[in-house]
């Protein structure tokens, strides 16, 4: 007979609200509290119990999933696209060349010359090309000591989603870490991790609401940032 590992968690559905308060009145009745103190030591506060929650707010993100430029690969990039512009521009002086005329629509060039006719495309296709690169269906999950408590919904095409969802985690164990999970949502190949935050619960701000900026790091561990989650929460003890 194997041991059991009681450090894993146990999920317990209900078909009924009735019947998950009856069972939660129950769990917490026959459960040892968390007690601290002494008995005998009244003057000293007594007899105890810990009681811990969190309210996180997920609000936004901003550049998720686009990993910041490095100086070698901003001049391979502008190399390149200092050659694109020569090769536009022979091109262009090359298709221009005869009796025809040139007018310009909404998406490119159109030009017409000797007898035939060509589109050269124009800044709108290179640049819907570069975000639809950048841009994928997001969403977050919140892990307590490596354990999924919460997710939040699925925003479309985006490297910059607003979700503004909430959640309270109350009757906690012992404070250890909390990670939010950047996930990007593939239909054919399933989700995809971008990017994890850290925070440290153990030494963050007690009673009051801390928000801000924090930074999102691959999830292969070399200590790149890949975009910014704005969060707001409090820890109380």
């Amino acid at each position: 007979m194997s041991s059991t590992n009681w450090q894993d968690p146990i999920y317990l559905a209900f078909q009924t609200q009735e019947a998950h308060n009856t069972w939660l009145v129950l769990l917490r009745s026959y459960a040892t509290p968390e007690v601290y103190g002494r008995m005998i030591a009244t003057d000293q506060g007594g007899l105890y119990r810990m009681w811990r929650q969190i309210e996180l707010f997920v609000l936004q993100g901003r550049n998720l999933g686009v990993r910041p430029k490095t100086p070698e690969t901003k001049r391979l990039g502008s190399r390149a696209g200092r050659r694109k512009d020569k090769e536009r521009e022979g091109s262009e002086e090359d298709e221009t060349i005869g009796t025809g005329t040139a007018g310009t629509t909404s998406g490119g060039t159109h030009v017409i010359s000797s007898g035939h006719h060509q589109t050269v495309p124009g800044d709108g296709t290179s640049t819907a090309a570069a975000s639809s690169d950048t841009e994928h269906d997001l969403f977050c999950e919140v892990a307590l000591d490596n354990v999924v408590s919460g997710r939040t919904t699925v925003k479309y095409r985006t490297n910059a989603p607003e979700w503004f969802e909430s959640f309270t985690f109350r009757d906690l164990p012992g404070f250890g870490s909390m990670h939010v999970n950047v996930w990007r949502d593939r239909k054919l190949f399933g989700p995809s991790l971008i990017g994890v935050v850290e925070i440290s619960l153990a030494n963050f701000r007690r009673g009051e609401f801390v928000e801000g900026w924090w930074p999102v790091f691959s999830p292969t561990g070399n200590g790149m940032q890949v975009g910014e989650v704005k969060l707001r929460m409090r820890v109380d003890e």
